[in-house]
């Protein structure tokens, strides 16, 4: 409403227009009898509220008078109600117009609606002008109790003009892949190492690294993380890396299924109407599952929820190999989640501040804007000895440069550093005094405008034309004594002012008249500098709190922050690094640092005390929901935890001097158990031993995930409640896994709720016959378990929601004895290194299943695929992967996988072998005919990834006439007869290392349907023949110098076989760390 965020300047307006309109309505159109002597009341009282609204600081109102505050909430309560019965009003008077054929109406009057009604009739209408005069009413009795505050303001004046308020000035914030500066200035070394990164070769063969990696910048507030990050995703050599490239602003709602909408939108650069979650992540799955993809999350929040980072990257997994996730972040402990999730190769690089000489030029940048910075050499000596002050800050150095172009004058600038910045560190709360002190500057109704944005969520972006719109419907926009100056002019000189001063930024792409804006938190202890336990103080009604470096400060210190009397406080971060204190002293730290009873998050990373501190585990915090500790290396004991009743998360990670969790962890005093505890994640806890239950009680009865990692000690783990629905259990001790419980309250006839369990690297595991317990199993996935003999296999069939299933590296493992089918629900099976006799066994196990889609082989011994009748009932099989598989003799039984469309045959030994049996041999003579009696078979392969041509040579492959999509790891030459038969649908090859490769074929030119061809260290080949006119790229990564000469621009004698294709790439060498591009 106006009153909310219009601020004082116009409030009295808002309230002026909204009883005028009113008036209107009820004369029109209802009988108000004696509303007359209320109107007048209210239009006398009017000034008297102006001069209230004068004289108060609407951000200190609560310490300057309580009644005041109290009153002010009931006029904007009374103001608010009235607004809202106009806003019925004037829908149904637009609503008349359309009915009866007047007017059009145009839709951004509906867009500017807060209150929407769907239903109508003339009783409800004769109700709302009923509400109407309640609300008039109320705003009367309110308005004319202003008398009673007029003397109180005079007091109040003096004293508010001088105050700078200590609110943090947060605007909207929506990034996007356009670098608003075309230089970045001082990040060249770090764009470098993340690039290389990028774009990087991945071993393709490494089946235990993830497909898809993650680079995370890491940096507090204003060190331009989200430059960088833009700096990168527009160079060149990242670009031609991917096949698709996306930017995703996640900021501080991180809600899966929106993100998902946005990826969504990215790739197909429209939006979708579609709401299942499902229907979503499928959505995401089928465009990036044939791709390789960089995917940007920038400014991430979320460090709390692994299982909505689980389902968000679900469908990213798909990807192929080489993708990447570059992702900004201002905590260590976002990137830590990531990496967990992901499982894959992870990197961070920790964002410091700039050099001197480089923050120097952003500042004289924005300084001496539109000026020549030599006419003010005594200026930029000022402007180096403020630049000192900044701590290497870009975005301090943007703002205070902005801030000072107003007034290009030596004494304004010495004012400034001696009074405004001498004190400003590189921290938030520095950066925030820059940041108030250029709001301070601006005039009352430039800060109103500005305020106004807070009312739209953080991740929020403005057209201009929209933003200005809002300005205007609000009576923020002061009309001009010009009247050929339209409102709308105006607005735009406004948003002219704040862009300039670094409140907004217009996107590159200036044809979108994008703005977007800035969000700054964060606290560091400075060595040598002691605490800033003033500063914290005086933050009243602080809410997001972090604090780095306490080894700086002592327990005294510690006192002085009072941050039990910080009842707004709701999250607390606090970080020890490379501390040299006495285990004592970081004791009495932690004790004297006890937050306030409401606190829902807590964070301690790196505190080296070895006992817990005395407020943690008790009914001091019993609002804590989260909490994190972290590399806390001497930690021997956990306290209570099991006490805290509303504790929803909890993660325990890097204690490497627990030895035992026994039955104090779960406290003694009801409640107790952990009665609200939904995720528990262990990790890294090498010591740890022993983890004891309570005989006789069920603990954690609301847990939904857990996950233990990296405890390679502990045996055994509690009886977990059927309310689980993830359990994870990697590089553990494990010898037995426990049945469920059924928690106090819960139906004896409801079934576990495990649908996702994955056991890898638990080398005393020996059966997992509880498995026929979990009803509600969706994927199972059992790695790595060396000892393992026995899964309830012949109770699989009994899993009727079972969708996917690995099994691998497990060789111990022993063939049940009664026949099994695998559930008719299953999608897709993994099976690798298990030993030939059960690999056979387990896929000859998949006879007449009609859903299965996809099937991976990896590292099998087994001789032969599936047999043909086998073959034959997959009728559903898309997806075929055989890897490593080096004892497979021959393909037969492939033929009758007749919805098969992608297929991988890599490293598969015997099938490369030379020469191939004559009954194998792929004939001339014998072509034709092959080729006519197996046109059915395989007729839907598109997407075909092989590590040599050999392969080809093999029945059903030889036939093959349908692949689109086709790589090859290495060759000598290409398979010139087969290219023919797919020369109607081929469109993209690829040879991912082509020295050996000496030529290609003559026929290429008659590849029709080529688009693009791909090679990757070409050291020997000499000359290109005629490539068809249909090829849109390629790229030759490694070039022979012979090669390079003759490619070369407008002179080589080859320049007109390549002259015409749009993206073409040759280079000599390999670019450094360059990652393989991958059609499959």
């Amino acid at each position: 409403m106006a009153l909310s965020f219009a601020g004082k300047s116009v409030a009295v307006s808002a309230i002026s227009t909204i009883v005028r309109k009113s008036f209107d309505y009820l004369e029109k159109y209802a009988k108000a009898e004696g509303m007359k002597s209320v109107q007048e009341r209210l239009e006398r009282a009017l000034p008297q509220v102006q001069v209230v609204f004068d004289a108060i600081d609407m951000e200190r109102i609560r310490d300057q008078s309580e009644g005041l505050d109290a009153w002010l909430w009931q006029l904007r309560d009374a103001v608010e109600e009235a607004e809202d019965v106009l806003d019925e009003v004037e829908y149904y008077k637009l609503e008349k117009k359309v009915k009866t054929g007047g007017n059009k109406v145009s839709s951004s009057l509906y867009k500017c609606k807060r209150v929407v009604v769907q239903q109508f009739n003339s009783t409800f209408r004769a109700g709302t002008f009923k509400r109407l005069l309640g609300a008039i009413r109320k705003l009367d009795e309110v308005v004319v109790g202003v008398e009673r505050f007029v003397l109180l303001v005079d007091r109040l004046d003096s004293c508010t003009s001088r105050h700078i308020c200590h609110q943090e000035v947060s605007n909207p914030r929506e990034t996007n892949s356009f670098s608003v500066d075309e230089i970045v200035i001082g990040r060249d070394t770090e764009k470098d190492q993340i690039v290389e990164w990028l774009i990087e070769q991945d071993n393709v063969h490494d089946h235990d690294v993830c497909a898809v990696n993650a680079f995370s910048i890491v940096g507090i507030g204003g060190m331009g993380k989200t430059t960088l990050a833009q700096a990168v995703y527009n160079d060149q050599r990242v670009k031609q890396c991917f096949d698709q490239a996306m930017w995703i602003c996640v900021s501080n709602d991180f809600d899966v299924p929106a993100l998902t909408k946005k990826i969504i939108q990215e790739i197909t650069r429209e939006g979708t109407n579609v709401t299942n979650f499902n229907a979503l992540q499928e959505i995401v799955r089928e465009n990036l599952k044939s791709k390789k993809f960089l995917l940007v999350f920038d400014d991430v929040w979320n460090d709390e929820r692994r299982p909505d980072w689980e389902k968000l990257v679900a469908p990213l997994k798909f990807g192929q190999k080489g993708s990447k996730i570059l992702l900004t972040t201002r905590m260590e402990s976002v990137a830590d989640i990531v990496e967990r999730v992901l499982g894959g190769r992870t990197k961070s690089l920790r964002l410091e501040g700039l050099h001197e000489k480089d923050l120097l030029a952003i500042f004289n940048r924005h300084a001496f804007f539109e000026v020549n910075p030599d006419d003010y050499f005594n200026l930029q000596e000022i402007g180096k000895k403020i630049t000192r002050k900044l701590s290497g800050c870009p975005l301090a150095a943007k703002i205070m440069g902005g801030l000072l172009n107003n007034s290009l004058d030596s004494i304004y600038w010495n004012r400034m550093l001696r009074e405004n910045i001498s004190n400003i560190e590189h921290n938030s709360e520095g950066i925030m005094k820059i940041l108030r002190l250029n709001y301070h500057h601006l005039a009352p109704h430039l800060q109103a405008c500005f305020r106004y944005c807070g009312m739209f969520r953080e991740d929020y972006w403005f057209r201009k034309d929209e933003l200005i719109n809002f300005w205007m419907g609000s009576g923020l926009i002061q009309l001009s004594a010009n009247e050929n100056q339209r409102p709308e002019d105006i607005g735009e000189f406004y948003l002219g002012i704040l862009t300039k001063k670094s409140f907004f930024e217009l996107r590159l792409n200036k044809s979108t008249n994008l703005y977007e804006g800035y969000d700054l938190h964060e606290v560091n202890v400075p060595p040598k500098c002691g605490f800033i336990a003033s500063e914290i103080m005086d933050l009243k009604d602080l809410r997001y709190l972090y604090i780095h470096c306490l080894e700086n400060v002592n327990a005294d210190e510690a006192t002085l922050d009072k941050l039990g009397e910080k009842e707004n406080l709701i999250m607390l971060s606090l970080t020890w690094k490379n501390s040299q204190q006495e285990s004592d002293t970081e004791e009495r730290v932690l004790n004297n640092l006890q937050p306030h009873m409401n606190l829902t998050k807590l964070k301690i990373k790196g505190y080296n005390g070895s006992r817990s501190p005395c407020w943690l585990g008790n009914t001091t915090i019993i609002n804590l929901t989260y909490l994190y500790i972290s590399n806390c290396s001497y930690w021997q004991h956990l306290p209570p935890l099991g006490e805290l009743p509303s504790l929803k998360y909890l993660y325990l990670i890097r204690l490497i001097s627990v030895k035992r969790i026994d039955s104090s962890f779960y406290g003694c005093e009801r409640p107790f158990g952990f009665p609200s505890l939904e995720y528990l994640f262990i990790e890294r806890l090498p010591a740890l031993e022993e983890w004891v239950e309570m005989e006789g009680e069920h603990l954690f009865p609301r847990l939904k995930a857990i996950a233990v990692m990296g405890c390679k000690e502990l045996r055994n783990i509690p009886a977990l409640p059927s309310t689980v629905t993830y359990l994870e259990m990697d590089d553990v001790g494990l010898t037995t896994l426990h049945e469920p419980y059924r928690p106090n309250g819960t139906s004896e006839t409801q079934k576990p709720s495990l649908s996702r369990l994955k056991i890898c690297h638990c080398p005393y595991l020996k059966t997992l016959e509880q498995l026929n317990q979990f009803l509600s199993l969706e994927e199972i996935r059992i790695e790595h378990c060396k000892n393992l003999v026995q899964l309830p296999m012949d109770h699989l069939e009994m899993l009727p929601l079972l969708k996917c299933m690995s099994v691998e590296g497990c060789p111990m493992l022993m063939i049940p004895r009664a026949t099994i089918r695998l559930p008719s629900s299953m999608r897709k099976l993994y099976v690798g290194s298990c030993g030939g006799t059960y690999e056979s066994w387990l896929v000859n196990s998949l006879f007449g299943h009609t859903s299965l889609t996809t099937l991976t082989l990896y590292g099998c011994a087994t001789p032969a695929l599936p047999p043909v009748e086998v073959c034959k009932s997959l009728i559903a099989l898309s997806c075929l992967e055989i890897i490593r598989c080096h004892e497979l003799a021959d393909l037969n039984g492939m033929e009758e996988l007749t919805s098969l469309r992608e297929l991988k045959v890599i490293g598969c030994n015997k099938l490369e072998e030379l020469p191939v049996v004559s009954s194998q041999q792929f004939q001339a003579s014998e072509r034709n005919q092959v080729v006519t009696a197996c046109t059915s078979y395989l007729g839907r392969l598109e997407k075909l990834q092989i590590s040599s041509p050999f392969v080809l040579q093999w029945f059903p492959l030889r036939s093959v006439t349908s692949v689109i999509n086709m790589t090859i790891n290495s060759c000598r030459c290409l398979p010139e007869e087969w290219l023919m038969q797919n020369c109607n649908h081929l469109q993209r090859i690829g040879v991912r290392d082509a020295s050996h490769l000496e030529f290609l074929p003559s026929i290429m030119a008659s590849l029709t349907s080529l688009e693009s061809l791909e090679f990757t260290r070409v050291m020997l080949m000499q000359s290109l023949p005629e490539l068809p006119s249909s090829l849109r790229r390629l790229q030759i990564l490694g070039c022979n110098p012979v090669l390079m000469q003759r490619c070369q621009k407008t002179r080589g004698h080859d320049w007109h076989k390549v002259a015409y294709i749009p993206d073409l790439l040759i280079v000599e060498d390999v670019p450094s760390g360059y990652s393989w591009h991958s059609y499959m």
